[in-house]
């Protein structure tokens, strides 16, 4: 764990950060350059370019929001 600081956030907060990476980074920039600059990139952007990645942080979400102490 880092402290929490280096991602703009208080000093206090007990926080981590995941990076994931497992996709074709190279496709999606590709993809990514056939797009409008002013465009946003959507939901069905990423399912279509970072296809592992989607499902995965869903579950990930949901895991979270299950074990969370707000609910």
């Amino acid at each position: 764990l880092m402290s929490s600081h280096p991602f703009l956030r208080p000093a206090e907060d007990l926080s981590t950060r995941f990076c994931f990476v497992c996709f074709d980074g190279s496709k999606a920039l590709r993809a990514l350059e056939d797009l409008p600059k002013d465009t946003p990139i959507t939901d069905d952007f990423l399912l279509q370019n970072c296809l592992s990645l989607g499902p995965r942080v869903k579950q990930l979400k949901e895991w979270v929001v299950k074990y969370s102490h707000n609910n």
